[in-house]
This record gives C-alpha cells, structure tokens and sequence, in this order.
C-alpha cells in the first residue's frame, strides 16, 4: 500500500484512453492546483467585482449569451488558439523552488511533480486558464487551473485554502456567508473556461476547492451543467441545509462525489444528508486532511466503512453549534477572532510556524485590548457551544 505518488508512478504507463479517469487522478489533479504557476500558465483575466451569484433559473435563460457577456471583456488578451503547457515545459520555465514557494507540503508535493513529469499518463495533459487572486482587504484567496487530459476530456482544478491568512479567514466566514468572493470566483471562473472549450467536464478540488467546485457546477447554467461528468470534494466543508435543499443544489447532487478520511474535520462541516466515501489514512486526526496521508492499494483508495465515531460525534456538536447561531453573532465571532490574529501582524501560516510563540504572545496581548462588549459576546457564544456539547451528550 502506498499513497497519491505512488499511484501516479505505478500507474503512469497508462494513459488516460486506455485507463479511465479515476478518483486517485481527481486528488493528483486537485493537489498540482496549489502550485504556484503565474507567469508560466496561459492566465485567464476575472473580474472579482463581476463575479456575482447567478442563479439556477438565471443561468438557464440567460445560457450561453449571458457567459459570453461575463467574460467577452477578458478575451482580447486570452486567445482561444493559444496552446496550453505541459508540466515539462513549466518545469523547464520556472525553478521548483519558485513553483513550491511557501508550499506546505513542499517536499511530497516536489516528489509528486516529479512522478508526474516522468509517467506517460501526466507528462502529456496541458494547462490553461491560470487563475490566482488574493486580496487580504477583502479576505479573499482564489485560485484554479484548467487541466486538457485527452480529446474530449477536461478537469477543472480549484485550488484549496493556501498558506495566506486571508483563505482562512475566508473559509471561517463560510460559516455565515454564502457566497463569499471565491465562491463567485469559482461560478465565473467555470463559465468562463466552459466558454472556451469543447468536451465533457470534471470539476474537484481539495478542502475550501472542492467547495468552490460544488458552487461553481451549481451556478454555470443548464448548457455548461450538462457536459459536467462529475464534481469532487475531495475533504472540502459542504453547505448549511439550506442551500442542500435548493434548487440549484439538487440539480447536480446526484454527480457530486465526496471523499473524506477516516478521522475528517475540514469534510464534516455541514455535513448531514450528503452521501460521501470514506478513505483510510496513514495519518492520525486533523492531519488526516493531508491528501498525501490518504492510503492506495491496487490503484484505488482503500475505502472504510465510515468517519470514525468519535470523529462524526465531534462534528454533530459543531454543526449544532452553528446552526444555534444568528449570522450576526457567527460573523461578530469570527471578525473578533481574526483581528486578533491580524493584530499579530502575520499574513500567513509559516510566518506563524516559524515564531509560534512570539505570534502567541502578540495575539494574547490583542486579545487582552478587545473591548468589555466584544468580550462578553464572545464568552456568550462560548457559552452556546458548552450548551451545545450537554444537549448532544444528553440526546
């Protein structure tokens, strides 16, 4: 048994006609997004003020005219005739140092580039359509890729939670707020790219990506709709029931594939009807998320029955939570939280690994200057949570 580069290497002789798309290729795909690719990758232009929600009923009457009004701005400078890269010539244009800059998982996802780059399968897929904004005013990270694997057949990539502070603090507001800015993106992004191309779709992406794919086949309109095959959310949060019952939702939930690890945080979020398959991990907890720690054997994840009891028990409590929770008070919530955090005067997750104790300090003594108001907010809505965790042990 092995993991994602392992399977990228065994089964790498074959290509993509002679063995079908898998779920193990989708988490390949999904974790090459996180990647940093400007400058080498054909890029895409979006507008993040136009990246408005449409509709399920709006994308259907306006079809194809209204994705050709969203993006008929940005073609001046994206041309439909210019050939997409391959990961050869990526590498050769830019450094892996370059393409792994502050990359969490620098050196498997170096071994993972590298497995690709030498398989039949990878070697020959090319790359289009780069994407990647991020705007710590607006607490906004987007990025996504558009990856051509063989005639007729194209992935498209959204790029999870990167190390910015602004993606964390995008995915929290998640929590009060459908849709935030990448979501948007992500309707925008796909309609555009679809504009663009022939041939059936694949969408997935990897934690806060696979979110953003679910949105993004959600609000694309009834032509686009139709030529997508399948949508991953690959351990990415789901949607309060809300938006699982509307309209927009039903019409692709039956192509939505979920896969989680055994122990899952990051997947349960808002998860309660949705169907989804469970993978082993060689991992243990929240490292579990870590799409390298998911476990192949003969070409296929190795599957478990479910997310551990415990686990699914953790996330009943705060999904509860949440759901006890106004808008007012989850958005009051986390902006206290994050100017804490933003207080300390760091933009992302190294920059707090490298000195996690002297950023400790720095938020402790934010913390202690927050007013008498927005401290007995945040002890109320700790006091729900406590509340929440008895009525759930009591059920």
């Amino acid at each position: 048994m092995g993991g994602i580069i392992d399977y990228v290497t065994e089964y790498g002789t074959y290509s993509f006609m002679e063995r079908a798309f898998s779920d193990e290729d989708s988490l390949a795909l999904a974790q090459f997004s996180y990647m940093k690719l400007d400058g080498v990758v054909p890029e895409l232009e979006l507008t993040p003020e136009a990246g408005g929600e449409t509709s399920a009923r709006e994308a259907e009457r306006a079809g194809k005219a209204a994705d050709g009004e969203t993006e008929r701005a940005g073609r001046a400078s994206d041309k439909e005739t210019e050939r997409g890269v391959t990961l050869g010539e990526i590498c050769r244009r830019k450094s892996m140092e370059k393409l792994l800059e502050g990359d969490l998982f620098a050196d498997s996802n170096y071994a993972l580039i590298e497995a690709m780059r030498e398989s039949r399968r990878f070697q020959t897929i090319t790359y289009k359509y780069y994407v990647n904004l991020i705007d710590h005013e607006a607490a906004s990270q987007f990025s996504a890729v558009t990856c051509f694997l063989a005639e007729g057949l194209v992935y498209v990539a959204f790029r999870g939670t990167d190390e910015t502070l602004a993606g964390w603090r995008e995915d929290f507001a998640m929590a009060y707020e459908t849709p935030v800015r990448s979501q948007k993106l992500a309707a925008q992004y796909l309609r555009a790219v679809a504009d663009r191309c022939e041939g059936a779709l694949i969408i997935g992406g990897h934690s806060k990506g696979g979110n953003l794919a679910v949105y993004a086949a959600m609000h694309c309109g009834q032509d686009i709709r139709e030529r997508i095959r399948l949508v991953y959310n690959l351990d990415g949060p789901g949607f309060p029931a809300q938006i699982r019952s509307s309209e927009a939702y039903r019409t692709i939930e039956s192509r939505i594939r979920k896969i989680v690890p055994h122990s899952s945080v990051i997947g349960m979020l808002f998860e309660d009807a949705e169907t989804y398959e469970v993978v082993e991990s060689s991992a243990f907890g929240v490292l579990q998320h870590n799409p390298f720690s998911w476990v192949v054997a003969d070409g296929s994840f190795v599957s478990v029955k479910d997310v551990y009891r415990s686990r699914k028990k953790a996330a009943g409590i705060l999904n509860s939570w949440l759901d006890s929770l106004t808008k007012e008070e989850t958005e009051r919530t986390v902006e206290a939280l994050f100017g804490i955090v933003e207080a300390s005067q760091i933009q992302t997750l190294q920059e707090f690994s490298g000195d996690w104790k002297g950023a400790l300090k720095k938020m402790l003594r934010a913390a202690a200057g927050i007013d008498r108001e927005t401290r007995r907010e945040l002890l109320d809505i700790v006091r729900t949570l406590i509340a929440a965790i008895g009525r759930y042990y009591r059920s």
